[in-house]
């Protein structure tokens, strides 16, 4: 059936589709305020466990009752990606992330 797009229309779809597109847009702005290009060859390596923690630590604010905006699921990814990035030895300069106690704390609940 061509056309027939049910997926598209679909509310948990386009839900996710806004989730990826911030946590996109944040991920970029981020890396640019640190000065690291989009080729660096790091990004794999902190991508993956970063994604695999993001997934734990949506899950825990779900648990802990917050209401999780599209922006506040790229800001739980920031901090996700920061951890991993800190834990190669990336500087974070204080302020590159956002100031959000309840987003730290779902983080540092999940964090191995």
């Amino acid at each position: 059936m061509i056309g027939n797009d049910d997926w598209g229309r679909d509310p948990t779809v386009l839900m996710m589709r806004r989730v990826f597109r911030e946590m996109e847009k944040a991920q970029w702005a981020f890396l640019g305020r640190l000065g690291i290009s989009a080729l660096d060859q790091r990004l794999g390596n902190w991508r993956r466990p970063a994604r695999i923690l993001f997934e734990k630590a949506w899950a825990e604010a779900d648990r802990m009752g917050m209401s999780i905006t599209d922006e506040r699921a790229g800001s739980i990814y920031l901090h996700c990606l920061a951890n991993r990035m800190v834990r190669d030895g990336v500087d974070i300069p204080d302020g590159a992330l956002p100031n959000d106690p309840e987003i730290e704390k779902a983080v540092r609940k999940v964090m191995p």
